[in-house]
């Protein structure tokens, strides 16, 4: 622990709250207050209450410490959340990327025309015969980049590092002696992943490539296949992707080393720049330029095994500026019954709900010193310091009430400050799901137009008849295609007519030889190029056992006039892929489990579930919630708090905006789905559960007093009561309480100690004809005087001590009598008033008949 201003605060936060105004404001209202504390200690020994003062000024002073240590706690937390969930973001978005590129190299590795090619070519040629092949290949590699337009370049070296072909004719055609030619050549990896500068890409001073060996049927290496990455280009477009027009962070990706790789402002931030990396730290400051950074560092998180180049993803924002920023964006207006329901859950850890419990308690302990000094007042009629101790119990009260006023304040800002970070983490991880989404559906795309242009299917379907040597062929080259790229159930090659060829998942080979009925093979002869594509309705289809799936589909052409010939259609796994994506980001507790009651779905544009990380709702059904949610723009995201089923939830949907060129302006497909992640809160239940009766404005003649009476109230369920004062010995709160095992009437709740005398405590809900309450409700006490006896009454909270016009009080009615044991009269009202609003003046006589039972 570190101290703050005389107060200890923990480590992680003392760096930082000099900067968090929101502390700073409190921290000077609630040392003004300890000067009103300071001069009431004096004053209260002059009405002998001093004793209860003091300890209520040490709990202030205790819990003005630790009011000051979580508010900068859920401050700080709030900003890490965002930022070092942006830093998880960059890293883990490019990882995921990055592993879709090695399964590319190993299938294009593979490919047929890039085999005959270094084949042919291996062998003396003309010149004019090697353009020709050059040319076929170079247009084979553009067709490629169009497609998977993450790639600004395909290169094909021979065995000695010698360029053959490569798309990008700005860069030079030499011979390279790049490590990754011998590597590719001699790896036991199934790809070579390399990045730095490199002798073939003149144009960039640092470059990421993937490469492999193109090996001939029996094994032998005949050259090697790279792929270039666009790799600024993909790390700008994450980057814009999350920041906000009034952002000021710094996104960077940095080496494992701390040294930037890539940054969103290159004139502030510059590739090759050195940062500190602190890896057991979530966030901490960074000095840079002569200004502090907050900033947080994320490694990334593997994704079916792949883990990258052990780069980092990294966020800093200027930290004078951070905390600005999230007091302008924590202005949240919740329902009480929110909030209400939040102290009863689990997003309040123990400490923020222990706060409000000792704020309450300081406010008990206040009220209750001017209720019994009020009481003793009445008691005291002749008293010559009768009108001192009025002006100290005054003094009390307002301090009380300043007091309360700063705590609920400081209070109301933790608990916003979490459901607001809440809420932000539900969109933001709402807008991380559909993104995976997005990017993941833009690979099917892609996959299943390039497949399409395989040359083996086109030559083999541009025949009038297939033998059955042609078919295993097909069903080799799509089983060794499915072997790589795993997210599919099954690919299937079917001929004009819509008849299965062949499967790659041998699961399906009762489909080879069928008819396909399904609307998109329909749709496949259709289509007018290459680039186009078409994609079925998210329904269940006999392709995916039953169940709902996408399936990416393009045309096969003939080899010589381009006529549609068949098609390829490639079945998405759909049920483990997006379960996955959506249990990635569900929000994890500290062991990496989903959190109880959190979830996630994917909903298309009609409300129909698509996916979804809880087992209640089944894939296909309505998804009942709000229209809000459905009338998002391409690309945005909201969030808000929401009753939904039995609890509150922190709900954030995105819609989805696609990727690259997928789903894009120029895409005919444009399928419109929202993702939704839910936080919970708390359990809905009747505010009234959680809340003691609102106060109520005092009765007041309007004749003027003709004869005064004063009255202690309290409130017991929702009944306002009250005894007249001289009745009344006081108020205690209840230390412990011996409780009755027969032999009493059951509304005898125990027997407890009070100025040195065992007292009997009643249950006063039973009184008043309500049930027994359970025995740990009894918090509060008030003592009269029962024939001669002193008689302890459980209650809810303490009333004011009113004067009235005694005129006021009136018999109460026979039918109110019968529903009211204990009470003989009224006080009226100025106003109409329901029962529950009524002032009833309990009757001592009445208990004593109860006692007598």
């Amino acid at each position: 622990m570190a101290k703050y201003k005389g107060f200890e605060i923990d480590d992680e936060v003392s760096t930082v709250i000099r900067y968090m105004d929101n502390v700073k404001q409190y921290h000077e209202a609630l040392e003004k207050q300890q000067v009103s504390w300071d001069y009431l200690s004096v004053m209260a020994k002059l009405a002998s209450l001093d004793n209860e003062l003091t300890h209520a000024k040490k709990d202030f002073s205790n819990l003005t410490g630790i009011l000051l240590n979580r508010l900068g706690l859920e401050t700080l937390n709030k900003s890490e959340h965002e930022y070092a969930f942006k830093a998880q973001v960059v890293i883990n978005i490019l990882n995921r990327n990055l592993f879709e590129r090695t399964a590319d190299i190993g299938f294009l590795a593979i490919d047929d025309d890039i085999r005959d090619f270094l084949k042919k070519t291996s062998a003396p040629m003309n010149v004019k015969e090697l353009d020709a092949l050059q040319e076929q290949l170079k247009t084979r590699f553009q067709e490629y980049v169009n497609k998977y337009s993450v790639y600004q370049d395909v290169v094909l070296f021979d065995k000695n590092g010698q360029i053959l072909v490569r798309l990008d004719d700005a860069e030079p055609m030499l011979r390279s002696n790049a490590p990754l030619i011998k590597e590719s050549l001699h790896t036991d990896n199934a790809y070579v992943e390399t990045y730095g500068a490199m002798d073939f890409i003149a144009s960039q001073s640092q470059s990421l490539v993937y490469s492999y060996r193109v090996t001939s049927e029996s094994g032998e290496a005949l050259g090697v296949i790279c792929l270039c990455f666009k790799f600024e280009n993909e790390c700008k477009a994450i980057f814009k992707r999350l920041q906000t027009q009034d952002d000021r962070a710094l996104l960077m990706l940095l080496s494992q080393h701390g040294q930037v790789i890539a940054s969103s402002d290159e004139s502030e931030m510059p590739r090759n720049t050195q940062l500190r990396v602190t890896a057991s730290a979530r966030s901490y400051l960074i000095n840079y330029k002569k200004r502090e950074y907050f900033t947080c560092i994320q490694s990334a998180e593997a994704y079916q095994g792949y883990s990258g180049a052990g780069w980092l993803g990294c966020v800093m924002v200027p930290v004078d500026e951070i905390f600005k920023q999230n007091k302008q964006m924590d202005a949240l207006e919740l329902a009480p019954e929110v909030i209400f329901s939040a102290q009863q859950g689990a997003l309040f850890n123990q400490e923020t709900k222990n706060i409000s419990l000792m704020a309450s308690q300081i406010q008990n302990t206040l009220d209750r010193s001017v209720w019994n000094g009020n009481v003793y007042q009445a008691s005291e009629k002749n008293g010559s310091d009768a009108a001192v101790s009025k002006v100290i119990l005054g003094e009390i009260k307002n301090t009380g009430i300043s007091t309360k006023r700063i705590f609920e304040h400081s209070i109301s800002e933790i608990q916003s400050t979490i459901i607001a970070t809440t809420l932000k983490q539900s969109e933001s991880h709402a807008a991380l799901a559909i993104e995976i989404m997005d990017r993941n559906l833009y690979e099917r795309a892609n996959d299943c137009r390039w497949w399409a242009l395989n040359g083996t299917f086109r030559t083999l379907l541009s025949q009038q008849t297939l033998q059955a040597a042609d078919l295993k062929i097909i069903g080799d080259i799509l089983k060794s295609i499915n072997d790589l790229y795993t997210v599919y159930a099954n690919l299937i090659v079917f001929n004009r007519d819509g008849k299965a060829l062949a499967v790659s998942n041998p699961q399906y080979q009762s489909l080879v030889g069928t008819t396909l009925n399904e609307h998109w093979v329909n749709a496949v002869s259709q289509l007018q190029t290459t680039e186009q594509y078409v994609v079925s309705d998210f329904v269940n289809t006999p392709l995916y056992d039953g169940e709902s799936s996408y399936i990416y589909a393009a045309a096969i052409r003939d080899t010589q006039d381009a006529r549609v010939v068949g098609g390829i259609g490639i079945v998405f796994d759909s049920t483990p892929q997006f379960l996955a994506i959506l249990q990635d980001v569900t929000p994890k507790d500290i062991d990496g489990r989903a959190q109880s009651h959190c979830f996630a779905v994917y909903v298309d544009e009609n409300k129909k579930i698509i996916s979804s990380s809880s087992a209640r709702f089944k894939v296909g059904d309505l998804f009942q919630v709000d229209a809000d949610f459905f009338g998002l723009e391409k690309g945005q995201s909201f969030s808000k708090v929401q009753a939904f089923g039995q609890y509150y939830y922190a709900i954030g949907c995105a819609k989805s905006s696609g990727y690259r060129e997928f789903k894009g302006k120029n895409d005919r497909y444009q399928a419109a789905v929202c993702a939704l992640v839910f936080i919970e809160i708390g359990e809905v239940k009747s505010i009234s559960q959680y809340t003691t009766p609102a106060h109520y404005e005092p009765l007041r003649s309007a004749t003027g007093y003709k004869g005064k009476t004063q009255l202690a109230t309290f409130y017991v369920d929702h009944h306002w009561l009250g005894f007249y004062s001289e009745c009344v010995s006081g108020a205690v709160p209840v230390n412990q309480l011996v409780p009755i095992h027969g032999g009493e009437h059951s509304f005898v709740a125990g027997y407890m100690m009070y100025k040195g005398d065992s007292i009997m405590v009643l249950h006063t809900p039973m009184l008043m004809g309500a049930a027994m309450p359970a025995q740990n409700a009894i918090k509060e006490i008030v003592v009269v005087k029962v024939a001669g006896k002193l008689i302890g009454l459980s209650i809810d909270q303490l009333g004011d001590i009113i004067d009235i016009d005694s005129e006021m009080i009136q018999p109460i009615s026979e039918q109110l009598a019968q529903a009211n044991k204990v009470v003989r009269q009224i006080v009226l009202s100025n106003q109409d008033a329901a029962d529950e609003k009524m002032l009833k003046i309990m009757d001592v006589a009445l208990i004593e008949n109860f006692l007598k039972i």
